[in-house]
């Protein structure tokens, strides 16, 4: 079901099984008849090919009427190996054929009928996420706390249907086909977002761009590499979150000096992390610190519990705490904060 669109009956690997079953049935069917016909004539009895072919059918399929039997020992043992082959032939060729022909396209067709291919021709100022993965989530965390419409492509049909049993707004087709961006609107969607591998990136920029040249796409990649030839694909922006991860990382944990970064905000407050870690904070308690006569609302948390625990009964800060604040930054004589080039801001003294 490479196009998306209905359907098919049975692959490439189920024909070629069902073609070598059904010749070997018609082969085993001939060789059989003709060894009746040979043993028949040594007991001195002459039956025609319709004949023979009516006892190889009667007696592969279990059937056995008895109208038609050997009279000799060795014709009887024939027969009993022509019953035992047929048995096994049967028994492999019908439920394969009742699976193949009844069961599966049935499965198929509700599956197919369960999940969309195209959104309605109205539909505008959407999110499409190309495949689910973490971020994927992340942006549908917040398009649904923002109301805004988004969509899940994805090309395989069972992630599909299993994405759909979760409630989640999806829809399937070939990446690598323009149709499938055309029929999802692509050319009318506000945001084109892709994070898979860098290969998967590319392919899906360079087909989207057929169906939407002015849409927004944003993408993934893994280096430096990667970003500017998804960049030469057609995508608009392009981020490397291994990089921004470390950067971040690094930034907060090895940071010398201390450095606030704004992770949140509601209305006009400001919810601020920074580590303790190179500040006078360490040693000091809350009240010593005079942080919450500062910032308004104080928050301590610690990688670890049994830290968090021990700073709590003590009153005193270590290195590894971080400090969440929430409030309206205020500056103190001695104390001027200066912009940081990571987007928080920097103390001179540490906050």
């Amino acid at each position: 079901m490479r196009d998306g669109s209905r359907p098919t009956v049975f692959n490439g690997g189920a024909a070629r099984r069902l073609w070598a079953a059904v010749l070997t049935l018609a082969a085993s069917t001939v060789l059989f008849s003709v060894g009746f016909k040979l043993l028949m004539a040594a007991e001195g009895r002459a039956f025609g090919w319709a004949s023979s072919l009516y006892w190889t059918v009667v007696t592969m399929s279990t059937l056995g009427y008895g109208d038609i039997v050997f009279e000799s020992e060795l014709g009887r043992l024939y027969s009993v190996i022509v019953l035992g082959v047929g048995a096994l032939l049967f028994l492999a060729l019908l439920p394969f054929v009742l699976i193949q022909f009844g069961y599966l396209p049935w499965v198929r067709a509700v599956r197919h009928s369960r999940t969309p291919r195209s959104l309605p021709p109205q539909t505008a100022d959407h999110l499409i996420l190309v495949g689910h993965a973490p971020l994927q989530e992340c942006l549908i965390r917040r398009a649904r706390a923002a109301r805004q419409d988004h969509v899940i492509l994805v090309e395989d049909l069972p992630e599909a249907v299993q994405l759909r049993k979760l409630g989640y707004p999806v829809v399937v087709g070939p990446l690598d086909d323009p149709q499938t961006y055309r029929r999802i609107r692509a050319e009318t969607a506000s945001l084109v977002f892709t994070a898979s591998k860098d290969t998967t990136n590319t392919n899906v920029a360079f087909t989207m761009r057929e169906a939407a040249r002015s849409t927004l796409l944003i993408s993934t990649a893994s280096s430096p590499d990667a970003a500017d030839i998804l960049r030469l694909a057609g995508c608009d922006e392009v981020f490397q979150p291994g990089e921004y991860l470390g950067e971040q990382f690094a930034r907060r944990i090895l940071a010398p000096a201390a450095r606030s970064s704004v992770i949140a905000g509601l209305g006009g407050i400001s919810v601020a992390q920074v580590s303790a870690a190179g500040t006078d904070l360490i040693g000091q308690n809350l009240g010593a610190a005079r942080l919450r006569r500062r910032v308004g609302l104080l928050l301590v948390l610690a990688h670890d519990a049994s830290v968090a625990r021990r700073q709590h009964r003590r009153g005193h800060r270590h290195s590894q705490v971080i400090l969440l604040a929430l409030g309206v930054m205020v500056t103190t004589p001695g104390v001027s904060p200066q912009p940081d080039t990571q987007g928080g801001t920097r103390s001179r003294r540490g906050r």
